[in-house]
């Protein structure tokens, strides 16, 4: 399947990256489809700093390794915002 992600916040916290977008044997965890874009775009997996959305839909990081997705897809990764 073809996953497109848009990555924002600092650019150098996803090496330079803005977006891209890449194949992914279906079906995938959303833990699996981001290692898949941290190898090919050299940053690390940060579920406490991330917060992800799938197709516009928040996935909480206690999810990803759970949340299967079987179609394209888009993902948005952003930084996690602390509020009170």
């Amino acid at each position: 399947m073809q996953v497109s992600i848009t990555f924002l916040g600092p650019a150098a916290s996803f090496a330079g990256r803005t977006a891209t977008m890449f194949e992914v044997p279906a079906p995938a965890t959303v833990k699996e489809i981001l290692e898949v874009a941290a190898n090919e775009c050299g940053f690390r997996v940060d579920p406490a700093a991330w917060a992800v959305l799938l197709d516009g839909r928040g996935v909480p990081p206690e999810d990803w390794d759970t949340f299967t997705v079987d179609q394209d897809c888009q993902l948005t990764v952003l930084p996690m915002l602390a509020g009170g």
